[in-house]
């Protein structure tokens, strides 16, 4: 079994990439999603995140304020690596039991979904990655307009990441975003068809 690790920055368009291989019929290992549903409340990551960063970081209903948190910890650089912590050994250990039952399924390929697939040094446990590349001006753009930010806050929270240049340049291969959706989906087709064809690492 391939495992493609599937990475980008922030409004890169990596979920879209990540939709479109769903769509083909491929299994998805979405960190994000597992990140979400390891926060729920009374999960034991949501309590260790309230006993570290207090309540106000929590709505009246319980849930995680995920939008005042990340206003925190992308300003943060300590703030931001006890998150992470608490949170991605829950995430990775997700990912290793959907990793094991597509396996046991035998699927010829999975996408493993991950922002911080070259920051935690996970490119080390796939066999091909790929990165989701726009400009930094579009990347800057579709943030503002996607979550209301203003430049500073949006310009932040990509300076909080790894430059995409730098991903791409450790990339095996890059899906570039810049263009149509058309244009994004010629390119997944496109590496698909290598998967399929149990392309190496070194081909894309």
């Amino acid at each position: 079994m391939i495992i493609v690790g599937l990475t980008g920055g922030i409004a890169s368009g990596k979920t879209a990439v990540a939709n479109m291989f769903k769509d083909a019929g491929y299994t998805v290992l979405d960190s994000d999603a597992f990140a979400k549903e390891v926060v729920l409340p009374y999960e034991p990551a949501w309590h260790e995140i309230k006993q570290t960063f207090g309540e106000k970081y929590f709505l009246p209903d319980g849930q995680l304020n995920r939008r005042l948190l990340a206003e925190n910890i992308f300003g943060d650089a300590e703030a931001r690596q006890k998150l992470n912590r608490i949170v991605h050994p829950r995430v990775l250990g997700m990912i290793s039991q959907g990793l094991g039952e597509s396996r046991l399924r035998g699927e010829r390929f999975v996408l493993v979904d991950m922002p911080l697939l070259f920051e935690i040094g996970y490119d080390e446990k796939v066999d091909i990655t790929v990165v989701v590349s726009v400009s930094q001006d579009i990347q800057i753009s579709r943030l503002m307009q996607r979550d209301g930010l203003t430049l500073s806050e949006a310009q932040k929270r990509i300076n909080a990441q790894l430059p995409l240049s730098i991903k791409a340049k450790r990339a095996d291969c890059v899906i570039d975003n810049s263009g149509s959706l058309e244009d994004t989906s010629k390119h997944v087709s496109n590496l698909i068809a290598k998967l399929q064809n149990r392309a190496s690492r070194s081909t894309c």
